[in-house]
């Protein structure tokens, strides 16, 4: 496994805003640092069966003879107890250079906001499945795809800003839709690398 750095800049962290992706070569010093209380997968193929909170990250996708995508893996990481009127945050992805990451090629990955604007929703226990969030029309995601990006040594970058806030903050990462490909992420989330937010940079 190797390592890379991913940050998401906000202003805020609840009432997120839809904004173009900007990407910036370091990210500043911040003040505080949290990490994730929420790592959780949810599968296509078991719709109905709420995974563990464990300390796992893992995406995957693959295709049929027909070209069709199927046994999608999305993963749900959050975090709770950010403080009122918490500014310029950052979601980080840190790598050290022998961290272990399996990945099958360097695929894109979109990141979206859960439960946009409802704070009080991100917890665990739950029961998050995919076809809570998959079984109609309605979407969980508020504005949508938050920003895209790639898993790579050596990354990083800014993804959107948003209004300053505080309370639970959530994202669903997913393998973009333009990878046409069996594609697959998976990292061990530990103190030594992974996911982090940091705050009051």
């Amino acid at each position: 496994m190797r390592f890379s750095t991913i940050s998401l800049s906000f202003l805020s962290l609840i009432n997120l805003s839809s904004a173009a992706a900007t990407p910036v070569e370091l990210a500043p010093p911040c003040g505080t640092t949290l990490y994730p209380t929420i790592l959780q997968q949810i599968y296509e193929d078991r719709p109905f069966k709420v995974f563990a909170n464990n300390r796992n990250f893992y995406v995957s996708q693959e295709f049929d003879a027909s070209g069709n995508v199927y046994n999608r893996t999305y993963q749900i990481v959050g975090f709770e107890k950010i403080p009122p009127g918490s500014y310029a945050c950052q979601l980080n992805v840190k790598f050290s250079a022998g961290y272990n990451i399996a990945a099958s090629g360097t695929p894109t990955l979109n990141v979206k906001t859960l439960f946009n604007g409802d704070s009080n929703k991100i917890k665990s226990p739950n029961h998050w499945t995919w076809n809570k969030f998959y079984r109609g029309t309605s979407s969980p995601f508020g504005q949508g795809i938050f920003g895209t990006t790639t898993l790579t040594p050596g990354i990083s970058s800014a993804i959107n800003r948003c209004p300053t806030g505080g309370g639970n903050l959530a994202f669903m990462f997913e393998i973009a839709d333009r990878v046409l490909t069996d594609a697959n992420v998976q990292f061990k989330q530990t103190d030594k690398g992974g996911l982090y937010l940091t705050y009051n940079c």
